[in-house]
């Protein structure tokens, strides 16, 4: 299984940010206590779909490093407020998601089954694009390669952290038959396939949990399930070196 500098890697090659600020994020979780650790070395610890779900809401639920720590315990006590699946889409991960009781299960959930989102999202783009092999075949090749936020690609699996919500999206774009456009002008129709959204626990919020009750200033960030893809590949990767 992983190193820490494996998901360090993995995440910053996806993330816009020069690695050695991930780093300095992933040493001061592991500091924390929100990252296993024993040892350095060829006996550091082996990292899993937790360590990787703390890794990212440090590294995108706060604006300094040094909150990382405080934004990890907030956004994984987030509960779930409500799900949509579509009939018929049967995904494992995403009931596993349905079905968590807060944000941090569910999004480990999502890294331990990214290798079922992958085959879902292919089984997406056959049965969306059966008249165009070609699209299907470079597609499937983007996903596994490049940032899923581009235009190009008719897939789209988001997951967005507000202070303090949290939102898992899938949808495809599906060929239309009619040759309707969305609102971007792009050829076919959205088709949402799975959506999650976790919310504040209100008894931790009268605590004081939260921080203030309310803000002027909203941030959010939205990362696509590549992130996710190259965090499970790098876990995956080693597991098989191993």
């Amino acid at each position: 299984m992983a190193k820490l500098p494996a998901l360090v890697t993995a995440l910053s090659e996806c993330d816009g940010r020069e690695r050695k600020t991930i780093d300095h994020i992933a040493r001061l979780i592991r500091e924390a206590g929100h990252i296993s650790t024993t040892k350095r070395g060829s006996g550091a610890s082996e990292m899993t779909a937790r360590d990787a779900a703390n890794l990212f809401i440090g590294a995108n639920g706060c604006d300094s490093p040094n909150e990382a720590p405080l934004a990890i315990d907030r956004f994984r006590s987030l509960i779930l407020h409500r799900s949509y699946t579509r009939p018929g889409c049967d995904v494992e991960a995403f009931n596993r998601v349905a079905e968590a009781n807060n944000f941090g299960v569910a999004l480990e959930a999502m890294i331990d089954g990214m290798d079922g989102v992958m085959s879902a999202a292919d089984g997406f783009l056959e049965s969306g694009y059966a008249q165009l092999p070609e699209t299907i075949s470079r597609v499937k090749k983007s996903l596994r390669t490049g940032s899923w936020g581009s235009g190009l690609i008719p897939f789209h699996f988001d997951i967005e952290l507000k202070r303090y919500q949290a939102k898992i999206t899938c949808s495809v774009n599906v060929a239309s038959e009619t040759g309707a456009r969305d609102q971007s002008g792009v050829a076919g129709v959205w088709r949402t396939d799975f959506c999650a959204q976790f919310e504040i626990d209100v008894n931790r919020l009268e605590q004081g949990f939260y921080g203030l009750k309310s803000a002027d200033r909203n941030v959010s960030v939205t990362a696509t399930g590549f992130t996710l893809f190259k965090l499970w590949s790098a876990i995956q990767q080693h597991e098989t070196q191993g």
